[in-house]
C-alpha cells in the first residue's frame, strides 16, 4: 500500500463520508498504516504531513466522543439528560470539522432539543418514584378488605384518594384513608 494512496483515501473520506463509523474506522486503519509506513521511512514524511495526520488523530478522538454522545442522547430520560448531552454536542463543534459530520452534529442537536420538550424534568421524575414507593408501602401494610379478605388498593380520583378491594367488581368495598396514611401519600407531592 503505497503512502500517498493511503493519505488520498483518508482525505477523500474525512470529506465525504456522512456515517461516523465507518469514518473512524477509516481513519484508524489509515493511521496505523501510516504509523507502520513511517517507523520504516519517516524521511518521507513532511513536518505539514505529520501535523494533518495528527489532527485527523484528534478527530478520530471526537468521532469517538460523537457516537457515545449520541448513544448518551437516545438513552436520556430526563430534560436535564438532554441537556447534558446537547451540551457535550456543542463541546465537539471546533472537533468535528469535516462537513458532513458538522451536519450530521447539527441534525442530532435538532432532534435532542425536540425530543427534550417532551422528557419531564429530573425532580418530576423523582417525585414520582418517590410516591410510587410510599404507595407500595401503604398498600403492603394496609388491612384487607373487610368483606372478602382480600388485599386492598389505593384508588385515586378527582375527589381523592380511598382504600378499595382488589377484587373489584366482584367486590364493592372501600374505606377512607386514615389520617397517617393520608399525611405519608402527601408527603409524595
Amino acid at each position: 500500500m503505497d503512502m500517498q494512496d493511503t493519505v488520498a483515501r483518508l482525505k477523500q473520506g474525512i470529506d465525504t463520508m456522512a456515517d461516523e463509523v465507518k469514518l473512524q474506522d477509516l481513519i484508524l486503519r489509515s493511521l496505523r498504516d501510516l504509523r507502520a509506513e513511517f517507523r520504516q521511512s519517516s524521511d518521507r514524511f513532511c513536518p505539514n504531513l505529520i501535523a494533518e495526520l495528527q489532527r485527523t488523530a484528534r478527530l478520530a478522538e471526537a468521532v469517538h466522543e460523537f457516537r457515545d454522545a449520541v448513544d448518551d442522547a437516545a438513552d436520556a430520560r430526563t430534560r436535564d439528560e438532554a441537556m447534558d448531552v446537547a451540551w457535550q454536542l456543542e463541546s465537539l463543534r471546533a472537533r468535528l470539522w469535516p462537513p458532513m459530520l458538522a451536519r450530521r452534529l447539527d441534525k442530532e442537536l435538532r432532534e435532542l432539543a425536540e425530543r427534550a420538550a417532551s422528557l419531564p424534568e429530573a425532580l418530576t421524575l423523582k417525585r414520582g418514584a418517590i410516591r410510587r414507593r410510599i404507595v407500595m408501602e401503604l398498600e403492603s401494610a394496609a388491612a384487607p378488605c373487610t368483606k372478602c379478605g382480600k388485599c386492598v388498593v389505593l384508588r385515586e380520583t378527582a375527589e381523592g384518594a380511598f382504600w378499595g378491594c382488589s377484587a373489584f367488581p366482584r367486590c364493592f368495598s372501600s374505606r377512607r384513608l386514615k389520617r397517617d396514611e393520608w399525611k405519608s401519600l402527601e408527603s409524595a407531592h
